[in-house]
């Protein structure tokens, strides 16, 4: 912790004239707290603060050992209550932990994914459901609306697999609006001599939703519809809907794939277990989560750059890829990053 950058912190007092700026000079380091906390200070206001102020390690009687293993566990496949018998920790201060991970996760999304070239763009959506199955919501049950069937729209990225945007609800319109209106809070504004590029499978949903976000004269769009009999697939069906795409640019291979990636990593995703979410807020959370963990901090295995004989390749993330980072995080870099102006 003694290696802690002034230029990386920020003030949270709301009534500072520099709150939440950084890079401007105003904090500098103060000595260290009874818990060997790095502490700063700010200039403008005078306000002291350790290090962690403003991040999931705050005013925590646990280590920051402790918190980092339930963040490794929750990418793992690991539910709430198997990270109570697996660290002793009770469930209520996981899903505490679960919820300010989700928030920091957010801001740190909001932050740095942005301007992003909206190349090679795939689309999909996966089921799960929330507290209970569709067929056991009844008329006038108490949150019909939020429980039941749910889907995760989900856009990726195939050439750097960056995860670049994802909403849960319901199987309709509105959801499939909301992905593209996030899909382009975070990309570049596309035009007539730079398109942007999506494909999905069949849904025409996203036909109605680029629509309603892009000039169809910006975008090149296609769809690709699997003929299945059965359960195998028998044949595939490419259609250019927008734009200008040739056949082989037509696929959802990287998007589906990276849907089973998602069941594999996150517990409330497991088809046939006991872990599904029984609040949408925390599935919300949890994909908020891995979205992180999945941009930042783990290698891509296909994304690695060669070297020669003997010396070890160099491991790249989707961020990395994107050049938005030159390193993979760690766990602690990414709890203690702060997010400022």
């Amino acid at each position: 912790m003694t290696g802690a950058n002034p230029n990386d912190q920020i003030c949270l007092n709301p009534d500072c004239p520099d709150y939440r700026k950084k890079n401007t000079g105003h904090i500098i380091k103060k000595g260290f707290n009874a818990k060997g906390n790095q502490m700063f200070k700010c200039r403008t206001c005078g306000v002291r603060f350790p290090e962690t102020k403003g991040t999931v390690f705050y005013n925590r009687h646990l280590k920051e050992e402790q918190i980092i293993m339930v963040c490794k566990l929750l990418v793992e496949k690991n539910g709430v209550r198997a990270i109570e018998r697996i660290m002793g920790i009770h469930r209520d201060t996981v899903s505490d932990i679960i919820e300010d991970l989700a928030r920091h996760a957010r801001e740190v999304t909001d932050l740095l994914i942005k301007n992003v070239g909206l190349t090679q763009i795939q689309v999909d959506e996966m089921w799960s459901f929330v507290k209970k199955k569709q067929k056991k919501i009844e008329r006038g049950d108490v949150g019909s609306d939020r429980n039941g069937d749910c889907w995760i729209y989900t856009a990726i990225k195939s050439d750097t697999k960056l995860h670049l945007a994802h909403r849960i609800g319901k199987r309709v319109q509105e959801t499939a609006n909301k992905l593209m209106a996030m899909v382009k809070s975070r990309g570049k504004v596309p035009d007539t001599d730079n398109k942007a590029t999506f494909v999905s499978d069949g849904n025409d949903q996203y036909t109605t939703a680029l629509l309603g976000n892009f000039d169809p004269n910006t975008i090149n769009y296609g769809q690709l519809v699997k003929e299945r009999e059965s359960g195998r697939v028998v044949g595939k069906t490419r259609t250019v809907i927008f734009g200008d795409l040739e056949d082989g640019d037509i696929e959802t291979v990287y998007v589906e794939r990276y849907n089973l990636t998602l069941r594999h990593g996150i517990s409330r995703l497991v088809r046939k277990s006991l872990c599904f979410s029984k609040c949408k807020n925390m599935l919300d959370g949890h994909l908020d989560l891995y979205q992180c963990y999945t941009n930042l901090i783990r290698p891509h295995l296909t994304l690695a750059i060669g070297t020669p004989k003997g010396v070890r390749n160099i491991k790249r993330t989707p961020c990395m890829a994107e050049g938005i980072t030159k390193h993979p995080w760690t766990w602690r870099e990414f709890l203690m990053f702060k997010c400022g102006s």
